[in-house]
């Protein structure tokens, strides 16, 4: 389909083209002696421009609110398990006594359930 575009001048071809080629080189090494459209550099080239996008994509920021930190959250833990009847508001003035910046809402999510 790609092939058969008649064009005058320099074929033009779009992404989908490309990844059409990368695939059937992929699976059919030996085509590129069949195939004089595009060169083997260029065809390594895309195949190369298309990990880049893939890892760049990959290995972006998740967003969102940042984690938080594992001391703080067995500190928490600690203080909720010695402290049974203490609840997240209480658990939560002690956290912003000490300097911790954190939501009373993430005080809660931490703190060990009980029945």
């Amino acid at each position: 389909m790609v092939l058969r575009r008649r064009l005058h001048g320099r074929v033009r071809l779009t992404n989908q083209d490309r990844w059409f080629l990368v695939r059937l080189y992929r699976w059919f090494p030996s085509i590129l002696s069949v195939l004089t459209v595009i060169r083997p550099e260029a065809l390594v080239r895309w195949h190369r421009a298309g990990f880049r996008c893939y890892w760049r994509w990959k290995s972006r920021s998740p967003g969102g609110r940042p984690p938080i930190d594992t001391g703080l959250r067995v500190l928490i833990r600690r203080i909720s398990v010695d402290s049974p009847l203490w609840g997240a508001p209480r658990v939560h003035g002690e956290l912003l006594k000490l300097g911790f910046e954190i939501a009373q809402s993430s005080v809660a999510k931490y703190m060990v359930k009980r029945r």
